[in-house]
């Protein structure tokens, strides 16, 4: 099963037309679990630890609860979220808040080390290596929860449906994709 799990709630957005594309070439037929954050109801951690102190996973019982036990167990995940202001947005930020929830009280992952994950970045400014800090900031999680992942960042994004016009940003996304089909 695969994960994909988007995070802006633009009409036409640039991040979730993206992510179609590389989970278009990643599923090949294997089920996807398809979240859209902008149209869920929940909260960031509310830091109340119950998930270190033996619970099995976030006790906050919300929209997110889904989400959070696909990530969990998906072969592979997808992420996308717009840049805002330097970094993902809100609604983004609080699911990964959330991932608190993945370990244990000793720090240790409760879910699976090594699998692929392939977050995708857009954002308006046209330098795709403007926010240096945020990706390596973001590439740090994704390892750090024992993930194997991919960062695409795609710049350049101004207005509403302009990576539909962006061949190079699409055959980008489909060839990552196709490398989270191969990791079977």
């Amino acid at each position: 099963m695969i994960a994909a799990i988007t995070s802006s709630g633009r009409i036409n957005s640039n991040s979730s037309f993206l992510l179609g594309k590389a989970l278009e070439a990643a599923s090949g037929g294997e089920t996807v679990s398809f979240y859209d954050l902008s149209k869920l109801a929940f909260k960031g951690c509310t830091g109340c630890g119950a998930c270190r102190s033996g619970a099995g996973s976030c006790i906050v019982m919300d929209d997110l609860s889904e989400v959070l036990d696909a990530v969990a167990t998906a072969r592979a995940v997808l992420l996308a979220s717009p840049n805002y202001y330097g970094y993902t947005s809100g609604i983004f930020k609080a699911f990964l808040d959330r991932w608190y929830s993945f370990r244990d009280g000793e720090r240790k992952l409760k879910i699976p080390e090594g699998r692929p994950l392939l977050f995708i970045f857009s954002q308006g400014h046209p330098d795709p290596e403007a926010y240096p800090h945020t990706l390596s900031s973001l590439e740090k999680i994704f390892s750090g929860y024992g993930f194997a992942p991919k960062i695409l960042v795609a710049p350049g994004l101004e207005k509403a449906g302009s990576a539909a016009k962006s061949s190079g940003l699409i055959e980008k996304a489909m060839a990552l994709g196709a490398e989270l089909r191969k990791s079977k």
